[in-house]
Parts: structure tokens; C-alpha cells; sequence
């Protein structure tokens, strides 16, 4: 249900080779980099740019979020019980 029109730009990103996913109903106008889920509407104009490999999750409007994917767990070690 996504649109992309205009002359909106939906690019991979140089450095991590990662795509943005658009999905739902947004529709993108602007111009859109890198590891970006899109939920919502990209303005002309606008730019939503991410060249690291944390996901971002844009919404719309000026709403922009890290998403912390690392999936390393720490095992703690059990103590001895006295």
C-alpha cells in the first residue's frame, strides 16, 4: 500500500550497503537512506538518512527512533549456593 512518488530518492546506504523498507500506507516524497523502516509520511523536501547499521523507525513528522537490535546476551554466571 506504500507510494513512492515525485522525485523522491529510496537509496541504500554507502558505508553498510543496508535499504530502507517502506511500509503501511506511507507515502514518500523525500528522500530516504540507509537501515530506515518508514511508518509514515516522507515530505518533499525532507531527508531521513541513517549510515550506521542501528535501525531507525521514522513515523512521520520529526519522529525518528533507534531501535537497539543487538541480540547478545550476557549470560550471567550462577553463584555458588552457601
Amino acid at each position: 500500500m506504500a507510494h513512492i512518488r515525485g522525485i523522491a530518492k529510496i537509496t541504500a546506504a554507502r558505508e553498510t550497503g543496508d535499504a530502507p523498507l517502506i511500509i503501511g500506507n506511507s507515502l514518500v516524497f523525500g528522500n530516504v537512506c540507509g537501515k530506515v523502516l518508514v511508518e509514515g509520511n516522507v515530505l518533499p523536501n525532507r531527508s531521513v538518512e541513517n549510515q550506521t547499521q542501528e535501525l531507525l523507525v521514522f513515523r512521520g513528522g520529526d519522529s525518528i527512533h533507534k531501535v537497539n537490535e543487538s541480540k547478545e546476551k550476557t549470560k550471567s554466571k550462577k553463584q555458588p549456593e552457601r
